[in-house]
């Protein structure tokens, strides 16, 4: 795993592969709303990256430099919440707060 500051990493390496567009269709036909929420947190990144990012002049010593690093953001933004898939569709639709067994 690649460190970007002192050990931290605050994205995982991430190749994305073909079996990503299957875990993505999955989420989406179990929960459209999941789904939706994924894409729009993708966008959000990238937008929030390069509105914040500063031009770096460190070249290939930088892991921010180039597209590799908004990519790998990207796609962990894309699947951030993969572990829906193994909540029950009542408990991610229900309306309202969770009980205690819930």
């Amino acid at each position: 795993m690649e460190n970007f500051s002192e050990g931290r990493t605050p994205v995982l390496p991430f190749k994305p592969k073909e079996d990503v567009g299957l875990i993505l269709m999955r989420i989406r036909q179990y929960d459209i709303v999941a789904f939706e929420h994924l894409n729009y947190s993708a966008i959000l990144a990238l937008n929030v990256f390069d509105l914040l990012a500063v031009p770096c002049n460190c070249a290939s010593t930088c892991n921010f430099a180039g597209n590799a690093f908004r990519r790998r953001l990207y796609w962990n933004a894309l699947l951030h919440d993969i572990g829906k898939l193994f909540i029950p569709r009542s408990i991610l639709q229900k309306p309202g707060p969770l009980t205690e067994e819930e």
